[in-house]
């Protein structure tokens, strides 16, 4: 998330990030960046921090752009440290967040996730970093959802991540959100923020199936040249953003893609009904069981009581 594109958040001061800074001694350098956090925070930040030296020439390539220039990454422990350090109240829905104008990535370390999760959401924010390398002009020129597209892209390893949505079923019932409405960012709503990232991540994601892997890197080249994203489509592609757009939709909202949405989570209502109701089934069998032996026990017993004289041959014909 980068924060320069939320509007609802104050404008941030110096002071919160200073004092933050002052109890944050523990820390080191990975890449360009510099790193801090508190000692407890150490045996989850260490490693993934590292992901600054090993990951960003890799998302540099990817991007076509030059290499990343220093910054700070400060770890905090709790939503409250978050919060302080962005020097206002924050969408629940945010775990870390780029701020180029102090260059600088704050990461919330929720100790309610994986260290596959944090790793993720770390990746996500050095593509933000590297982003920067696009220049100031061309970085703001770009939408919103456009960064955080191939953030996601690049970072997300779980579709199920916490921005998926159910677009294919938005799609098939011609409700999803048009792109435009996610220029300036996602809003403070955790649904609506996840059909925008889940949007801008099939968008891109589109694009690079489609079009390759080098499609990123063409587009970058055209943007730091000074087109816009609807001419960089245009010139790289040969298709603008409104048809892109109109693609995808056609796509998200076809049979397939709404069979391929439902699935997961219809096999996994079966599985939970199945097994929610094999005791009731086991129990059902059992009684059944007992039921019929004593039917034929009772039919055995009338049996005998008809035949006081032994076995019954009356059914033997003389010849």
């Amino acid at each position: 998330m980068l924060i320069a594109l939320l509007a609802a958040l104050p404008a941030l001061g110096s002071a919160a990030p200073l004092a933050l800074a002052a109890a944050q001694d523990p820390g080191g350098t990975a890449g360009p960046l510099t790193w801090t956090a508190e000692e407890s925070l150490l045996p989850i930040a260490r490693p993934i921090s590292q992901l600054a030296a090993t990951e960003l020439p890799k998302i540099e390539a990817w991007l076509g752009v030059p290499p990343s220039g220093p910054g700070q990454l400060t770890w905090v422990a709790d939503r409250a440290g978050f919060e302080r350090a962005l020097g206002g109240e924050a969408p629940a829905w945010f775990a870390a967040v780029t701020i180029p104008a102090q260059r600088r990535i704050l990461m919330l370390a929720d100790r309610g996730k994986s260290t596959g999760q944090l790793s993720e959401t770390f990746r996500h924010e050095l593509v933000h970093w590297a982003m920067l390398s696009l220049g100031e002009e061309a970085w703001a020129a770009l939408p919103a959802w456009f960064h955080e597209g191939l953030a996601e892209t690049w970072a997300r390893t779980d579709p199920l991540s916490q921005f998926a949505s159910p677009l294919a079923w938005r799609a098939f019932r011609d409700g999803l959100t048009p792109l435009s409405h996610f220029r300036d960012g996602f809003g403070r709503e955790p649904a609506a923020a996840a059909e925008g990232y889940g949007l801008a991540y099939a968008f891109v994601k589109r694009l690079v199936r489609i079009h390759g892997d080098g499609v990123i890197a063409q587009l970058t080249a055209r943007l730091r040249a000074g087109e816009s994203l609807d001419q960089a489509l245009i010139s790289v592609t040969g298709l603008g953003l409104i048809s892109h757009e109109e693609a995808l939709r056609a796509e998200l909202g076809s049979l397939g893609a709404l069979l391929g949405e439902i699935y997961p989570q219809l096999f996994l209502f079966l599985a939970l009904f199945a097994l929610a109701t094999t005791p009731f089934v086991v129990r059902a069998r059992r009684r059944k069981r007992r039921l019929f032996e004593e039917k034929w026990r009772r039919e055995e017993e009338a049996e005998l009581a008809e035949e006081p004289g032994g076995e019954d041959d009356r059914w033997i014909q003389p010849r």
